[in-house]
């Protein structure tokens, strides 16, 4: 019986392992920052991206996509931030609009080439 368990342990801890997120930060920056003032910035990665979404904001039902089918566009936007690509490119355009509200502010985005994933935290100072 011990044996089985010696042999099924690490069986089980190698299957647990291949079934969890792949996460690398495919060459794209852990954090991107603009002034009050706002602005645009590009960002660039390794990686093709099949989509970029929002991780923690606080209305996700407040966030909408718009697709340009012509141009194979994708604009994601929320609030004060937009995020534009076009499918398969390796880079993205960010949009800060100017912080009124005296707050710093920050997001989470997730540049995303399925099963790779990147963490890019964007803020913006009061």
């Amino acid at each position: 019986m011990k044996k089985i368990l010696a042999i099924l342990i690490p069986v089980f801890a190698f299957l647990l392992c291949l079934s969890c997120e792949h996460h690398e930060q495919m060459g794209f920056p852990k954090s991107v920052y603009f002034s009050k003032e706002g602005g645009e910035q590009v960002i660039s990665g390794n990686n093709r991206l099949t989509r970029v979404q929002f991780e923690n904001i606080s209305f996700p039902e407040l966030s909408y996509e718009m697709l340009d089918s012509v141009n194979m566009t994708i604009a994601t936007h929320y609030r004060w931030i937009s995020i534009t690509h076009t499918y398969g490119s390796s880079d993205f355009h960010i949009k800060v609009a100017p912080n009124t509200t005296g707050k710093k502010r920050k997001v989470i985005l997730n540049p995303y080439n399925d099963p790779d994933y990147a963490i890019i935290k964007v803020e913006q100072g009061r």
